[in-house]
């Protein structure tokens, strides 16, 4: 049976996100780190596309995965890719859209963000100082011996221990199966990402709250009362609507700037257009919600 999300939107404090597939697209940097581990040992290599499903267990299990029937490969095959992956993991990853934007909005306004990744520690911090040096994580923790891998939740609690946060307060992003999982069961705020490596029904299957397509859709719920999203004429969003201003609303792009204004009414609910009336767009929720 087909889950929907529960439409969980709270407010939160603070946000943990998930690394690979969530912050940052690695998937090209991993194949080619494990694909050349494979080749080493005369074993055969897998399609990029491929790895989406074999990510996010681990290395060990990454290297246990691609290595089919030849368990016993396993061991070299990792030492080899990690060897490989620790100096080559900023080659072809690059962060998702509206990430570094999403986090420069999160610290400008005192909201704390942490980052809990399966990826080896030392490559989970390399990744993040590279990509986004302006940013102060609050924690970043990835792979270590101290904790076990998620979907145990034990690394997330202690990210909420250590910032004297309650882990119902955390909005946990992230796209897979596991990161639903583990938000779950640290009692955080489980938000499901679709522009990472997994789809959106093995986000619902295993418990997403929410389910967003853009990095800005986060704050944007976090702002926005119900009716007041704004979508262009192909159902893409395109900002907000906040403010009232002369019997309509002022209408806001998706980074905040007043962009135009909003009037009269477009099948219950309104049609918004630019400074120079440009129609841009129109508001459903009104619609959806009977409103």
């Amino acid at each position: 049976m087909s889950r929907k999300p529960t439409d969980e939107k709270k407010p939160f404090s603070a946000v943990l996100f998930d690394l690979d597939g969530t912050l940052t697209n690695t998937l090209e940097d991993i194949a080619d780190a494990m694909n050349r581990a494979l080749r080493l040992h005369g074993l055969p290599e897998w399609e990029t596309e491929d790895y989406k499903r074999l990510v996010g267990n681990g290395a060990r299990v990454l290297a246990r995965r691609a290595v089919r029937e030849r368990e016993e490969m396993t061991e070299p095959v990792l030492r080899d890719y990690q060897a490989w992956y620790e100096t080559h993991n900023q080659v072809k990853t690059r962060p998702y859209d509206g990430i570094p934007e999403l986090l420069r909005a999160l610290t400008a306004r005192g909201i704390p963000v942490c980052v809990l990744s399966n990826k080896p520690h030392e490559d989970t911090l390399h990744v993040l100082g590279h990509f986004f040096p302006e940013i102060s994580f609050a924690v970043a923790l990835g792979q270590t011996e101290r904790f076990p891998l998620k979907p145990d939740p034990a690394g997330a609690l202690w990210i909420a221990e250590q910032l004297g946060i309650a882990p119902a307060d955390f909005a946990y992003l992230g796209d897979t199966g596991v990161d639903m999982t583990c938000a779950r069961a640290a009692g955080m705020q489980p938000v499901g990402v679709l522009w990472g490596f997994r789809d959106r029904q093995e986000l619902l299957d295993n418990g997403a709250g929410r389910l967003i397509a853009r990095p800005e859709e986060l704050l944007l719920e976090e702002e926005s009362t119900p009716g007041e999203r704004v979508y262009d004429e192909n159902g893409r969003l395109v900002g907000f609507a906040k403010e009232s201003i002369f019997g309509g609303r002022v209408y806001y792009d998706t980074e905040g700037r007043q962009a135009g204004y909003s009037v009269g009414a477009l099948l219950g609910g309104e049609r918004f257009f630019d400074k120079n009336g440009t129609p841009k767009g129109y508001s459903v929720d009104s619609v959806l919600k009977g409103n």
